[in-house]
C-alpha cells in the first residue's frame, strides 16, 4: 500500500501532536495534589486517594502508586519525612489489613532530600513491622523499585 506524501506529513502531524498533548498531560499530573479531606479514608487503593495529601501531626504524605498480588499490596508513598512511615502503615493497615496477609509500603521522601533514602515498611498478618532504609543514588532516585 503506498501512502502520499500529503498522508504521511499529516500523519507525522497528528502523533507529534498527540505526543505534544502527552507531554502535558504528564506536566499537568506532576504538579502537586491539594490536601484530602479529613474524613476517614475507606480504600487507600481508589483512584480518588492518589489524588491529594493526607496530613499528619509530623507532616503530610500521598500515595504514588499500589499494586497488589493475591494477598499482598505494595504501596509506593511520597512523605515529608520518613518519620512518618508508621503513621502510614498504621493508617493503612487499618483499612486493609483484614484484606491481605503481608503489606510492603515504602516511603520516600519529598523532592530534594538527601541524601535520598527510601524506606520500606513490612507489615504481617501478626500486626509485626519491620523497616529498611534504602539508599537511593541520584541517577535513578526516579525508578520505582521492583
Amino acid at each position: 500500500m503506498r501512502v502520499s506524501t500529503w498522508n504521511a506529513v499529516v500523519m507525522v502531524a497528528a502523533a507529534a501532536a498527540s505526543l505534544g498533548c502527552a507531554a502535558r498531560l504528564a506536566d499537568s499530573s506532576d504538579s502537586s495534589p491539594g490536601s484530602c479531606p479529613p474524613s476517614p479514608v475507606a480504600n487507600y487503593m481508589a483512584a480518588r486517594a492518589q489524588q491529594c495529601w493526607y496530613a499528619t501531626t509530623g507532616g503530610r504524605w500521598r500515595i504514588v502508586n499500589h499494586d497488589f498480588h493475591y494477598d499482598v499490596l505494595v504501596m509506593q508513598t511520597e512523605a515529608t519525612s520518613l518519620e512518618l512511615t508508621d503513621d502510614i502503615v498504621r493508617r493503612v493497615t487499618a483499612v486493609h489489613g483484614d484484606r491481605f496477609v503481608e503489606i510492603l509500603i515504602y516511603v520516600r521522601s519529598e523532592a530534594g532530600g538527601t541524601p535520598a533514602r527510601i524506606r520500606r515498611a513490612r507489615w504481617t498478618e501478626g500486626g509485626r513491622v519491620e523497616h529498611v532504609d534504602f539508599a537511593v543514588d541520584a541517577a535513578s532516585s526516579g525508578q520505582s523499585e521492583g
